[in-house]
C-alpha cells in the first residue's frame, strides 16, 4: 500500500529530529566535563590563593572557601 505524501514527510522530519537530538546529546555531555573541569581547576586555583596569598589572615581563607563552596554549588546542579 502506498504512502501518503503526509506520512513519507513526517517519517523525514522524525529522522532528522532524531539525528540533531543525538547531536545534541554529545555536545552536552561534552560541555558537563569541560564545566567539571572548570569546577575542579577553579576550586584548587581557589585554595592556592588562600594559602600563598597569606594564610595568616582568615579574610583569605574564607575567601577561597566561599568560591568553592559557591563552585561546588553552582556546577553540581543538573
Amino acid at each position: 500500500m502506498p504512502q501518503d505524501a503526509r506520512e513519507v514527510a513526517y517519517e523525514v522530519a522524525m529522522q532528522r529530529l532524531d539525528s540533531q537530538l543525538s547531536r545534541v546529546d554529545a555536545v552536552d555531555s561534552k560541555v558537563g566535563t569541560v564545566l567539571g573541569l572548570a569546577a575542579a581547576i577553579t576550586g584548587i586555583f581557589a585554595g592556592f590563593a588562600a594559602v600563598v596569598v597569606d594564610p595568616e589572615k582568615s579574610a583569605s581563607v574564607v575567601a577561597a572557601g566561599l568560591l568553592g563552596l559557591v563552585v561546588l554549588v553552582v556546577f553540581s546542579q543538573p
